[in-house]
């Protein structure tokens, strides 16, 4: 019985998909979502959330493939002023003014 590399090279043999190779992302000036989300400053699910809102672009080629970001994306969010206030907003959340 195959196992599932050689299924995965039947995969992409048949669909014409390059190997992988080392330091290809780079090539590309592509992040991880991991990369992404130290560079902004925020967790790992924060930096997710921002992406589904389009405050960052990013993208998964499909469920469970690891999301890709570019690096221009990521400093230009960086070097635009964030706005005050939650990550995720919540109409009936109140601020607490400190003095």
């Amino acid at each position: 019985m195959a196992g599932p590399s050689s299924a995965f090279r039947s995969f992409r043999k048949h669909h014409e998909i390059e190997v992988y190779r080392g330091g290809e992302w780079a090539e590309r000036r592509e992040i991880t979502l991991e990369a992404a989300a130290q560079i902004i400053g925020v967790t790992k699910m924060t930096a997710l959330r921002m992406i589904r809102r389009g405050d960052v672009k990013g993208r998964q080629v499909c469920k469970g493939a690891p999301w890709v970001i570019k690096a221009e994306d990521v400093a230009a969010f960086s070097a635009r002023k964030r706005l005050p206030g939650s990550v995720t907003p919540n109409p009936a959340q109140q601020t607490f003014e400190f003095q």
